[in-house]
């Protein structure tokens, strides 16, 4: 006596959408993390976390603006809240390299981007558990 192992039948024609989705799920898979990886996309590290009740009054966002480091180079501290900025307004000499240091008083996530002549960090608040 010999058991025959069952077999479950599919459809040719949906054996072939399975294979098709599962190799489109394959390349969408590999063109994020491409893409991730050549846009030097990073998940924000807690380094520059920052305490939302004490965020305005201490450190510094508690008095945001713009900095020069050295001519033609600068920093810009804003402070972000619904529909607003702190400062509302910055200006900076044409040529100049801004690096942007972006809060929230609110829980928030972060996140970075560079530009050609600037960088953007945001800083994500550490919210209560």
């Amino acid at each position: 006596m010999t058991a025959e192992k069952p077999t479950m039948h599919i459809d040719p024609f949906e054996r072939k959408w399975i294979i098709a989705s599962a190799i489109l799920l394959v390349i969408f898979i590999v063109a994020i993390t491409v893409t991730s990886l050549a846009g030097g996309i990073a998940v924000p590290s807690p380094v520059a976390r920052v305490n939302p009740q004490t965020v305005d009054k201490e450190g510094p966002f508690a008095n945001p603006g713009l900095r020069e480091l050295a001519p033609g180079k600068y920093e810009a501290f804003i402070l972000s809240q619904i529909w607003s900025f702190t400062p509302r307004e910055i200006t900076v000499p044409a040529g100049s390299s801004v690096t942007f240091y972006v809060t929230a008083r609110m829980c928030s996530t972060g996140s970075t981007w560079k530009g050609p002549t600037s960088t953007c960090r945001s800083s994500p608040a550490r919210c209560p558990s």
